[in-house]
Parts: C-alpha cells; sequence; structure tokens
C-alpha cells in the first residue's frame, strides 16, 4: 500500500473513517450500556443529574467518534506510507487517536469531579478496547484493491 497511500481518495478516507466511527459508537454503546450501565446510572444520579437533555444531546453525543474514526483512517494512510500496510499499523493508529482524544477526554472529566475517577477509567477501557475492531475495519476497508464493500 505504500504507493497505493499517497492515491488513496480523501472520500475513500472519509468513507471508512465514518464507518470506523460508527462500529466505535457501537461498541461504546455496548460499553457503556450493557456493561457500565449500572455505574453510569448510579453517576448520573448522583453526581451529574441530566436535565433537560434532549435529542439533540444524544445526537452531539456521538459526533466524536465519527471525528475519531476519520482520524484514524486517515493516519493508517499515513503511517502505512513509513511502517507498512498492515492490522498492526491500523491498531497502531487507533491507539494514538485514543491516547490523544479519549483519555485526556476522560482525565479532565473525573479531574473536574463530573465523574467518579472509577467510572471514568472504566470508560476509557472501553475506547480503548473499540481500538481493535476500529483498527481491522479500517485495515480491511483501506488495505483493499477496490471500493470499500458498499462503496462505488
Amino acid at each position: 500500500m505504500s504507493n497505493e497511500a499517497s492515491a488513496t481518495p480523501a472520500g475513500r478516507i472519509l468513507r471508512v473513517g465514518l464507518a470506523a466511527g460508527l462500529l466505535m459508537n457501537l461498541v461504546g454503546w455496548v460499553g457503556n450500556q450493557l456493561v457500565l450501565g449500572p455505574l453510569w446510572k448510579d453517576a448520573i444520579r448522583t453526581v451529574v443529574p441530566l436535565r433537560n437533555r434532549t435529542w439533540v444531546n444524544e445526537l452531539l453525543s456521538l459526533v466524536p467518534d465519527f471525528i475519531y474514526g476519520i482520524a484514524i483512517a486517515w493516519l493508517y494512510v499515513e503511517l502505512a506510507r513509513s511502517r507498512g500496510p498492515g492490522l498492526g499499523t491500523a491498531i497502531i493508529a487507533a491507539l494514538v487517536v485514543w491516547a490523544v482524544t479519549v483519555v485526556p477526554t476522560y482525565l479532565g472529566i473525573a479531574n473536574s469531579g463530573l465523574l467518579p475517577v472509577g467510572l471514568a477509567a472504566a470508560t476509557t477501557v472501553v475506547g480503548v478496547v473499540s481500538a481493535i475492531p476500529t483498527g481491522w475495519l479500517v485495515w480491511k476497508w483501506l488495505d483493499t484493491k477496490g471500493p470499500a464493500p458498499w462503496a462505488a
């Protein structure tokens, strides 16, 4: 992919990045709702009551993972130029984006007292767990010769 990396169209990176963001939102939902659900309910009840939360708030909470997905896809293409393509490179791209986005976000939220430290740490772990399937998706869909399976 090293020669192909420079030729990867921005539209393809964008589409794969959006798919990666969707996957991260799904993994995050499973982790935060099904696994950590009781901790979140307790935190919301005792620490951060969410009054007047609307569908707009819920929609906006999905946006960061789409941005992260695009960043992972772009970073994978860039890293593949020097490191070579592959699952390892894709997971490194996902972990780098996780380290500079999710970690400081939840560290700041926990430090502010808006979330218990344990819940912030557990949610950060959910983020790192999502890096593996996200890296796999980015690698599979950007390291193929044709269009992504869902793109023309």
